[in-house]
């Protein structure tokens, strides 16, 4: 049988996330906190990924890395959330308990330019969102924080575009609702991230598709 071919983007960058199920607190303590960050740092001597800018929320956490195969960052997230959830459950004592993740992890394309720096600033800003701190740069499980104070928690490429000079006041600054729910809508469908012409191109070469949810194929009536 031929061997499957491997679907190359060259270095495109990726949004990706997964969340626990029925609302399961991940990290209730530091230790669990660093406990997930040595089977992230695992992980990425298994696989070669690159990631740009993170964030650990309590019940989800969100990565934009780089890689150049959609495959490899497949396997790196069902490894990093499978190999999470086992030790999870064993340090809580809920082995044979059920899923400690939702589901399927979420992981779609973004344009280099505009696009990335509104994803990254999306990820960046999440605790400061939800109003777990008063700036962004002081939730502690965050490449915002990491870098900031040269603690290297989990490592963090160089981004593959320049990053704003201004970047503390950007991502500090207030959001337009519009731009956010837009990119929350991409996030939640799977849809690539970037202008509509390179979201067409993108999503079939990735396996996506950028039809709505319950959209039949064809032309509508």
């Amino acid at each position: 049988m031929p061997r499957r071919r491997r679907r190359s983007l060259h270095g495109a960058a990726f949004h990706v996330m997964n969340r626990a199920v029925r609302k399961t607190v991940l990290f209730q303590n530091d230790g669990d906190y660093d406990a997930f960050i040595v089977v992230v740092l695992e992980s990425l001597k298994l696989f070669k990924i690159q990631i740009i800018a993170f964030q650990l929320m309590p019940n989800h956490w969100h990565f934009v890395v780089c890689c150049d195969w959609i495959e490899e960052i497949s396997k790196w997230l069902h490894w990093l959330a499978g190999t999470h959830a086992n030790r999870w459950n064993g340090a809580h004592g809920c082995r044979g308990s059920g899923a400690v993740y939702q589901g399927r992890f979420k992981a779609v394309p973004i344009q280099h330019g505009s696009s990335l720096i509104r994803v990254c600033r999306y990820v960046e800003r999440n605790a400061l969102r939800k109003g777990l701190v008063d700036r962004a740069e002081d939730w502690e499980w965050s490449s915002l924080f990491s870098v900031r104070n040269n603690r290297d928690l989990i490592p963090v490429s160089e981004w593959p575009i320049p990053r704003p000079d201004n970047w503390l006041e950007i991502v500090n600054g207030d959001e337009i609702p519009s731009e956010l729910d837009q990119l929350r809508k991409c996030i939640r469908r799977s849809h690539p991230i970037g202008d509509p012409e390179w979201q067409a191109a993108v999503a079939p070469f990735a396996g996506l598709s950028m039809r709505s949810r319950g959209q039949r194929r064809g032309r509508s009536r």
